[in-house]
C-alpha cells in the first residue's frame, strides 16, 4: 500500500487490475475500489489490527451525505448549509440562483 502524494491520508493499494484507495481521517475510513475480494481482504487485515466494522454502502462521510442513483454518486451538503444558515440567522432567507442581480458591475473607484 502506497501513500498519495497529494494527501498522506489517502492511500492506495494495486494488484494488477485490481485498486483499492483508502482514506483515513481520524477515525473515519472509506475503502473503495474496483475488486470486491480486495476491499474484503484489505478490510480483514485492518480488523485483525484495529476495531473496525462495515457499514456497507458509502451513506455519510465527513459532512458529505452521498446516495447512488443508476451509475452516479450523489454528493450534498445540505445539512451542513442548513446549519451555516441557521447559525447566521439567515434560514428564512429568500433563495437566489446567484448572489447579485444579473446585469450587476463593480465600479472600481
Amino acid at each position: 500500500m502506497e501513500s498519495i502524494t497529494a494527501d498522506d491520508c489517502v492511500f492506495r493499494l494495486k494488484r494488477g487490475k485490481s485498486v483499492l484507495v483508502v482514506a483515513i481521517v481520524v477515525d473515519d475510513i472509506l475503502m473503495v475500489g474496483n475488486d470486491e475480494s480486495l476491499r474484503q481482504e484489505y478490510f480483514e487485515f485492518m480488523r485483525k489490527i484495529f476495531q473496525v466494522s462495515d457499514d456497507g454502502d458509502l451513506n455519510f462521510y465527513l459532512g458529505v451525505h452521498y446516495k447512488r442513483v443508476g451509475d452516479d454518486i450523489i454528493a450534498n451538503q445540505t445539512g451542513y448549509l442548513e446549519r451555516v444558515l441557521n447559525r447566521f440567522g439567515m434560514a428564512n432567507c429568500k433563495p437566489a440562483l446567484s448572489p447579485m442581480p444579473q446585469g450587476f458591475t463593480l465600479d472600481p473607484d
